[in-house]
């Protein structure tokens, strides 16, 4: 994977299960860093799930970092494995509801899964946050 997308994931991976869960309890622990990207992860407890997320520096625009990482149509740059995602419902400019569908190897079943994602940009500090939570309901598209 070049430098750019790579950066563009470890920025996407501030994803977390909550943004509660990821200002509270628990430590972050290091699990790797390269070309000046740290990458870390922590237990979410009482769940099988594990939050991850990258830290360093992309030399663009919040706006421009924003837009790319939110483009479905650039998606397949920086997300492995990425079949197809799509926009299911727009709440506000920054809350939305998203499809994701995972390709796996032959031995594998595919995965999909919808995620409401919220947006939030510090301009001062120059941060990006996109915090998303898997839901389950109606809203998940029919295969």
């Amino acid at each position: 994977m070049t430098s750019a997308p790579r950066l563009l994931l470890l920025v996407m991976t501030l994803l977390v299960a909550t943004s509660s869960y990821a200002e509270g309890e628990g430590q972050w622990e290091q699990m790797g860093e390269s070309d000046g990207i740290k990458v870390f992860k922590r237990e979410v407890p009482d769940s099988p799930v594990i939050a991850f997320r990258g830290e360093g520096v992309v030399k663009a625009t919040i706006t421009r970092v924003a837009s790319v990482i939110l483009d479905d149509k650039r998606s397949k740059e920086w997300m492995d494995s990425l079949e197809q995602t799509r926009l299911i419902k727009m709440y506000s400019p920054r809350e939305f509801l998203v499809y994701s569908h995972i390709g796996t190897p032959f031995v594998l079943k595919d995965r999909d899964f919808v995620t409401r994602g919220k947006v939030e940009a510090d301009l001062e500090a120059k941060t990006l946050t996109i915090t998303m939570k898997s839901v389950e309901g109606d809203e998940i598209p029919e295969e």
